[in-house]
């Protein structure tokens, strides 16, 4: 390579060139979808604070589908800072189940790991929690859903989200490494399958920890060089247990001084907030649990806890 370049990096012989190569005229990722959702046409000033809306999208399905990957296309990404996609009936977001998928700067399509989906309840919609920073040009976004669905007989475990989430914190202004923790403890067996953390540009670093219940410890996954314009999806190569009582500690360390290049304004104090000069403090991650094809209700689990008492008991 070196003598190539000392020659003036001469091109080689045109006979010898690869065929040009061919793409398909889909420009999804992941191939045309079972169903594309087109969000509405929405204006972004050039200049002022971020633009937030909930924008709808039909779907309306005649059954119940499970859906196998998702991919959200932003008209305009350059604007759009992120997108979370969430089912709906009616007016309002479906408790048991409303999480579709999301985008975010870096993120590829959600493809869901085999033999699980998210499901599409029958006559639902779609909403999209919309959130926009101005670039300082006016831009017109339209944003994209694409669907892509399973066979019943292919899914059988319910892809579970989840938000291991802090937002009562306070970064002080010149802070380089300011610590916010999260917990979640699984109430039932389950199997975690991935991780997303989520920032913005004063994330420093983020780490998720196990706390089994015979006391163990064990690192599951820590970032130490978190970039808000890349926010990967971690995907696990193989399901890792996790026994009813086990907790999922996150901690986050955000720099908020005048050596973080990124950061809007080191002289500010900042808390959680949906605006990107805001931070916020998200361990997302993705399960499945070990028993049945859905989280147990709390009905259930206290129930369960009931069932326990009397064995107790008896």
């Amino acid at each position: 390579v070196v003598a190539w370049i000392d020659q003036g990096a001469p091109r080689g012989n045109p006979a010898d060139m690869p065929a040009m190569p061919h793409f398909e005229e889909s420009e999804w990722k992941l191939g045309q979808p079972d169903l594309v959702v087109k969000l509405p046409e929405t204006e972004i000033p050039a200049e002022g604070s971020d633009v937030f809306a909930k924008l709808p999208g039909t779907v309306a399905l005649p059954e119940d589908r499970w859906i196998k990957a998702v991919e959200i296309k932003p008209g305009a990404p350059k604007v759009v800072h992120h997108v979370i996609m969430f089912q709906i009936k009616g007016f309002d977001v479906d408790p048991s189940g409303g999480w579709i998928g999301a985008w975010a700067a870096g993120t590829e399509p959600m493809v869901f790991p085999e033999g699980t989906g998210r499901l599409m309840q029958k006559g639902a919609n779609l909403i999209g929690d919309m959130h926009w920073h101005p670039s300082g040009v006016a831009t017109k976004d339209q944003t994209s859903v694409g669907l892509h669905f399973a066979k019943t007989e292919d899914v059988q475990k319910e892809l579970v989200n989840l938000w291991v989430a802090n937002d009562d914190w306070t970064i002080p202004a010149g802070d380089p490494n300011y610590e916010v923790r999260s917990k979640y403890t699984f109430p039932q067996d389950a199997f975690i399958l991935g991780f997303a953390p989520h920032m913005h540009y004063r994330g420093k670093d983020f780490t998720y920890t196990a706390r089994y219940p015979d006391g163990r410890g064990e690192q599951l996954l820590r970032v130490d060089n978190y970039d808000f314009n890349w926010q990967t999806n971690y995907v696990l190569s193989k399901r890792l247990p996790m026994p009813k009582g086990t907790t999922i500690e996150c901690v986050a360390h955000f720099d908020n001084s005048a050596n973080n290049p990124v950061n809007p304004d080191p002289t500010r104090n900042v808390t959680f907030g949906e605006e990107t000069n805001d931070e916020m403090m998200i361990g997302f991650l993705d399960y499945v649990v070990a028993d049945g094809v859905r989280p147990k209700s709390q009905e259930e689990l206290r129930l369960d806890i009931l069932n326990e008492w009397a064995k107790e008991l008896s």
